[in-house]
């Protein structure tokens, strides 16, 4: 009969245990649940505040069209690591791009240097501006939809085959077009050097860019972080702003 009671004790307690540690599995999730919406949306209002601002709308008196882009010299006041402003037509991109002295700097930092798990829209350390042959600008693909998530409708075709990307930097508007997407291997490194000759031509319909020529890579993991999203786009258009 002791024997009984000592079991059953013994059962109740391991029930016991397990459902503690069910309700601190549930709470620590739930936080870590909310704290990530918390983030998300604070990321969220933080770049749409700095759209309303400090874009510039700027009428074209020879075209009457009017050209909206952000004020990139006020921007670099509140972070001098600013580099310009990439955006895409018909996606969420639409942000700054930041550089820091490593590629790990800004994978969890905001324009702040604040802690975010979103991270910041960054261009490669060893890059210098828009001037090298190749500008590398990395960014976390987010199940938010936010930061370069919209990179898959790119790779996926859901744009067309004609896309234009436009990077606004202090005193200049350059327009990239994309002309080859990929998914490539986490450890495959990116070159600052770009050319027909780095890459196999025979499965792609693209038309690649010679060496001389200016080329964008935009680069993020897939959906399941195995590979890397490529998208390179070539130097179409630059043209000079007036602040």
């Amino acid at each position: 009969m002791a024997k009984l009671k000592l079991k059953k004790k013994y059962k109740l307690f391991i029930l016991n245990f397990i459902l503690i540690l069910l309700i601190i599995i549930f709470i620590l999730s739930s936080y870590n649940y909310f704290h990530n919406l918390f983030e998300d949306k604070k990321n969220n209002n933080l770049y749409q505040e700095i759209i309303n601002d400090y874009t510039i709308i700027n009428e074209d008196d020879n075209s009457n069209e009017i050209n909206d882009y952000i004020d990139v010299k006020k921007l670099k006041e509140v972070n001098s690591d600013v580099k310009g402003w990439i955006s895409i037509p018909n996606t969420n991109i639409n942000y700054p791009i930041l550089q820091g002295s490593n590629n790990n700097y800004y994978l969890n930092r905001d324009i702040n240097k604040e802690y975010n798990r979103n991270g910041s829209i960054f261009m490669d350390y060893r890059n210098h501006e828009f001037n090298d042959n190749n500008t590398i600008i990395y960014g976390h693909n987010m199940n938010t939809e936010a930061m370069f998530s919209d990179l898959i409708k790119i790779i996926n075709g859901n744009l067309g085959n004609k896309i234009s990307i436009k990077i606004t930097t202090i005193d200049k508007e350059i327009t990239y077009d994309i002309y080859r997407t990929y998914l490539a291997s986490p450890t495959d490194e990116l070159p600052l050097d770009i050319n027909k000759n780095n890459y196999d031509l025979s499965s792609s319909n693209y038309i690649y860019n010679k060496i001389e020529d200016k080329t964008l890579t935009l680069s993020t993991c897939n959906n399941n972080g195995k590979k890397r999203i490529i998208v390179h786009a070539i130097k179409s258009q630059e043209k000079n702003l007036v602040n």
